[in-house]
């Protein structure tokens, strides 16, 4: 035979052996990363993307056990048994269906991609609507995230006003996904609509302590009217401490205490029309 066909017949053996095992109804190492891409690729639209292996958030670790089967663990994983140490049903999560718990075979694992989707539908309920796709590293994204996921993608990083954070701590400029909604869902009364953007500063600080600084407040404004909507005066009092001194109903400065004044003319309630604490003698 010709040496020149030595090549070739190499490169044939090998991908036969390749799509041998492959086509094998096994849980070989390639037979899983065959699995595994075209689960990927399969139905990549319509899912949260999910690459592999991938373990549900809240500290659960990848594993194999002595069989190769794979695991994500919430707990210590023994290097001894190749077995997850932690005892809860859910602190072990599985990548097949229908697999039982090594630890009591009369349970059977959830799917570690059913938790993570679970996980991935809650986050995305924190979004708001102007930025309405979560990324895992806990962001929510003006555009859909990476391939995989986990960040916003370059033209939305580069930009504060196209992502938001779930949780701090925040970078200058960055913003927190809870004050964007509260913003959305705050309301002025018909009388006052014009919205406006308040920042506090030293004398809230003062008052109410470094966290009620540098926060933006939404301010219904007219000609001669003023108030702040409910709704931000009990989120800031939950989060910040800002105004928490205040009782937003008989408060001059609430959209509902300025109603009571201004709309229903109410003068059997006494207001407080005072904006900060009174200064300590």
């Amino acid at each position: 035979m010709n040496s020149k066909w030595i090549p070739f017949l190499f490169i044939f053996a090998i991908l036969g052996m390749v799509l041998v095992i492959v086509l094998r109804d096994d849980k070989s190492f390639v037979t899983k990363f065959a699995q595994m891409i075209s689960r990927n690729v399969e139905g990549f639209a319509s899912q949260p993307p999910l690459d592999n292996p991938k373990c549900p958030p809240g500290g659960y670790n990848f594993f194999n056990d002595r069989r190769g089967e794979s695991f994500c663990c919430r707990g210590r994983i023994n290097p001894y048994t190749h077995m997850c140490d932690a005892g809860g049903g859910m602190d072990l999560c599985a990548f097949r269906p229908n697999m039982p718990d090594p630890r009591n075979r009369h349970r059977m694992l959830p799917l570690c991609s059913s938790m993570i989707k679970k996980d991935h539908s809650t986050q995305q309920a924190s979004c708001p609507g102007s930025l309405p796709n979560y990324a895992s590293i806990g962001k929510c994204c003006l555009e859909n995230p990476d391939m995989d996921g986990y960040n916003c993608m370059p033209v939305d990083n580069r930009d504060f006003k196209r992502y938001c954070k779930l949780q701090g701590p925040l970078a200058p400029g960055e913003q927190l996904c809870s004050d964007l909604k509260m913003m959305a869902a705050a309301t002025c009364p018909k009388e006052i609509p014009q919205v406006f953007w308040y920042k506090t500063g030293k004398r809230e600080a003062a008052a109410y302590g470094a966290g009620a600084e540098n926060l933006n407040v939404p301010v219904c404004m007219g000609m001669d009217n003023i108030c702040i909507p409910d709704m931000a005066i009990d989120y800031y009092k939950t989060n910040n401490g800002l105004y928490k001194d205040k009782n937003t109903s008989t408060w001059a400065y609430s959209c509902s205490g300025w109603s009571t004044a201004n709309v229903a003319k109410d003068t059997t309630i006494k207001m407080d029309e005072s904006y900060l604490p009174a200064a300590r003698s």
